[in-house]
C-alpha cells in the first residue's frame, strides 16, 4: 500500500502538468440574420444562416494560439438581374489567428480586412466571469459553467478544471481550467463553439506569434473595421466571418 501511495504522489504532479499542454479541436458555428437592401430581397434565399467552422486551439500553461483547423476559400457569389449585380461573399481570412501570452499580458491577433493584413495587439481583455453551481460532462472532463454579461449580451462557458490552464477559443479564457464549450447570443446573431477532440502532447514548438500585418490597437481596428463594413455593406458576426453584400447598377 505504501508503494501504490508513493506512485500516485509522483505520478499526480506529472499528469497534471501533462494536462497543460495540447491541442483541442473545436466546431464553431455561427447563426446569423442578414437585412439586405431592398433592391437585393429577391437574393434573400440565397444567403446562408450559419456558418461551421472547425477551429483548433494549441496551448501550454503560458501561451495559446487559435485558429482556423482546415482553412477554406472565402465563397463569393455573383448575381446579376434587371439592371443591378449584387455580389455576396463570406470568409474569415486564412490569416486570422488569436495569440495569448499571460506572462507578457499580451493579445495579438491577425486579420484580414479586405484583403489587408493587419495585426491587432494589446493588454489581455479582462472578462468577470461568475462561476455558478452547474456541471456536466464534456469529452470525459467534469466541467463548470460560468457567466459573463456585456452589454447586454450574455456568454455562458464550460471550463475543465482538469486542464489546469487559463485557455479557451477565441477571447473567452481567464477561467481557472481550459473553456471547451461558449455559447452567445445577441439581438442578429448566436455563435456556440463545442470541443470536439483533446489531444495532450508537446506544441510548445508550434505556438508561434502572428507577425505579419500592419499594427493597430483594438480600438484602432475597429473604427477601420466599421468604415469598411459601412462602404461595403457588411455585416460582423462576433468573432465570425463578415458577410459582404455589394449591389452595383450595370
Amino acid at each position: 500500500m505504501k508503494k501504490i501511495s508513493l506512485l500516485l504522489l509522483i505520478c499526480l504532479p506529472l499528469m497534471a502538468m501533462a494536462q497543460q499542454e495540447g491541442r483541442i479541436t473545436y466546431k464553431e458555428t455561427t447563426k446569423f440574420e442578414i437585412d439586405l437592401p431592398e433592391e437585393a430581397q429577391q437574393y434573400a434565399h440565397l444567403i446562408p444562416t450559419e456558418n461551421v467552422s472547425t477551429m483548433e486551439l494549441l496551448f501550454n500553461a503560458n501561451e495559446s494560439l487559435y485558429m482556423e483547423a482546415e482553412i477554406p476559400e472565402e465563397s463569393e457569389q455573383t448575381l446579376m438581374e434587371g439592371g443591378m449585380t449584387t455580389v455576396i461573399s463570406m470568409g474569415r481570412g486564412a490569416s486570422a489567428k488569436t495569440y495569448f501570452n499571460v506572462e507578457e499580458n499580451l493579445l495579438v491577433q491577425s486579420q484580414d480586412m479586405m484583403g489587408q493584413p493587419f495585426l491587432i495587439t494589446g493588454p489581455l481583455p479582462e472578462m468577470n466571469w461568475k462561476v455558478v453551481p452547474e456541471q456536466k460532462e464534456i469529452l470525459g472532463q467534469v466541467c463548470m459553467k460560468a457567466i459573463h454579461t456585456k452589454d447586454s449580451v450574455t456568454h455562458i462557458a464550460w471550463f475543465a478544471p482538469g486542464i489546469p490552464a487559463s485557455v479557451g477559443p477565441a477571447n473567452w479564457r481567464g477561467l481557472p481550467g481550459a473553456v471547451l464549450e461558449v455559447s452567445m447570443e445577441s439581438e442578429n446573431t448566436g455563435m456556440t463553439i463545442e470541443a470536439t477532440e483533446i489531444v495532450f502532447e508537446d506544441i510548445s514548438d508550434k505556438i508561434a506569434k502572428p507577425k505579419k500585418g500592419k499594427k493597430v490597437t483594438q480600438e484602432e481596428f475597429g473604427k477601420i473595421m466599421e468604415a469598411k463594413m459601412k462602404e461595403m455593406g457588411a455585416e460582423q458576426n462576433g468573432d465570425g466571418p463578415a458577410i459582404m453584400i455589394r449591389v452595383e447598377r450595370n
